[in-house]
């Protein structure tokens, strides 16, 4: 098994397993989200299945480089998490650094998106869910070309995947227009009678638009049936490894049906199901599952540990480990986020829609407050904090106003303090949610807004 910063006990664990040829059909790893959980189910699926079978893995060998790619045909994989922030990160810090790894990884984590849709285990939405965010939608509603549409991207991104180098890496958003225009007149050649079918943005408003389009708040029961018909097929190798994140998302009816899966399992497939909420084996819903798994827990990093990622294989400088480590709570990907959002000046962005938000409750602007709430529900849990920020600087400075708090102001000034403090307080509760548990934060995000509207407008 390779090196998970911070995760030695648990590989060692998977290292022993598979030396001793003791390989159980089923794992279960558990723990916060950017701990090393995924990784270190790709390098066990690596170990299993490297063509030198010594142990560990080359990353060298047809099958190693494969399964980086997302290119294995028994390595099966079923993600929720959001892998394109890593992409924007590795892009950055290699152009900084130019460490060939960061290069890799880049071009992994692109192809991880590539590849859900390739596999078709998440197909893309018929409708689009009320939270998404209407920048990223391709196509409307009702639109019956969509997969059209997004297959114009999906060619965009694979071809600028499949041209980029570590020379050629600057130029990378020149490269996508480029073949943003051969994917549409390879489209068109088709014979498509769809006139207005374009694409718009740079590489990674692109790829977020792939992204977006397969984000799921539960596994759908489909997704599972495809991967339970896998099963019963044999691996092209010796064994087929299906690793399926957010197994914790699976609602009532998929669990049952995953669960006879498990009791009677063919041979030669292994599961590598993972979870980001570290108390879930304590749900007692889910127990049945469990019992059929062996289960690893991940611990939180270090703020060592941490440190060592962000300034040795993430080529950080100084200021940026300072304000990730201040914002990870012992997870590297959460620490990423937030340095992302950072850097976007998502703060500001933030504060703009709140100030649209709350005027268009001051307004009774139906229209206006629905695309609020749709554009506030992608903002993620930066725009709570600058809504806690706003509220708190408000109720200190509550009869004085100025151009930055005067909307605020005008549309709670009738409001109690102990009713906004109370408003508060539910925001705070929310954030909590965020930090701790696998909740998307669409979900909680809406519940939020949703009130806040309840509350001002009785």
């Amino acid at each position: 098994m390779g090196k998970i910063l911070g995760q030695s006990s648990s590989l060692k664990i998977l290292s022993g397993i598979y030396k001793n040829d003791r390989l159980h059909h089923a794992y279960f790893f558990y723990g916060e989200r950017g701990i090393g959980k995924y990784e270190s189910a790709l390098n066990f699926a690596k170990t299993i299945l490297c063509e030198k079978n010594n142990g560990t893995y080359c990353d060298e060998c047809k099958s190693c480089v494969s399964i980086n790619n997302y290119r294995h045909n028994d390595v099966i994989v079923l993600g929720t998490s959001e892998r394109f922030t890593n992409a924007e990160i590795f892009y950055e810090q290699f152009r900084t650094s130019k460490a060939e790894h960061l290069f890799n990884d880049f071009i992994s984590s692109v192809r991880y998106i590539l590849y859900r849709l390739e596999s078709t285990l998440l197909p893309a939405y018929v409708s689009y869910p009320f939270s998404a965010n209407e920048k990223y939608m391709v196509g409307s509603k009702k639109e019956n070309s969509r997969d059209l549409l997004l297959e114009s991207y999906y060619l965009a991104i694979s071809n600028t995947i499949k041209e980029l180098n570590k020379n050629n890496i600057d130029d990378i958003h020149g490269i996508y227009k480029k073949n943003s225009k051969d994917a549409l007149e390879t489209i068109k050649n088709r014979g498509s009678s769809k006139k207005n079918i374009s694409i718009t943005g740079d590489f990674f408003e692109g790829l977020k638009k792939l992204y977006y389009n397969i984000v799921y708040t539960v596994l759908p029961l489909d997704s599972i049936r495809k991967v339970i018909e896998l099963t019963t097929r044999k691996p092209t190798g010796i064994k087929r490894i299906f690793i399926i994140e957010g197994i914790d998302l699976m609602d009532k009816t998929s669990s049952n049906v995953f669960l006879r899966t498990l009791e009677e399992p063919f041979d030669n497939n292994i599961f590598i199901l993972l979870s980001d909420n570290p108390n879930i084996i304590s749900d007692t819903s889910m127990k049945p599952l469990f019992s059929r798994l062996m289960g690893l827990h991940f611990a939180n990093l270090s703020k060592q540990m941490l440190d060592n990622i962000y300034r040795k294989r993430l080529k950080f400088n100084d200021e940026e480990i300072k304000f990730c480590l201040s914002h990870s709570d012992g997870s590297v990907d959460r620490g990423l986020k937030n340095l992302l959002d950072k850097n976007r000046d998502i703060d500001n962005n933030g504060r703009e829609l709140l100030v649209s938000f709350f005027r268009a409750i001051k307004e009774k602007e139906a229209d206006s407050l629905a695309k609020c709430l749709t554009s506030l529900c992608g903002e993620g849990i930066e725009v709570l904090k600058s809504l806690v920020l706003i509220l708190s600087e408000m109720i200190a400075s509550r009869y004085i106003l100025d151009e930055n708090t005067n909307i605020f102001e005008g549309m709670l000034y009738n409001i109690k303090d102990e009713v906004i403090i109370g408003i508060i307080e539910e925001i705070d509760g929310s954030i909590n949610i965020l930090v701790n548990t696998n909740v998307q934060d669409k979900i909680v995000l809406r519940k939020v807004f949703t009130d806040i509207v309840i509350c001002l407008k009785n």
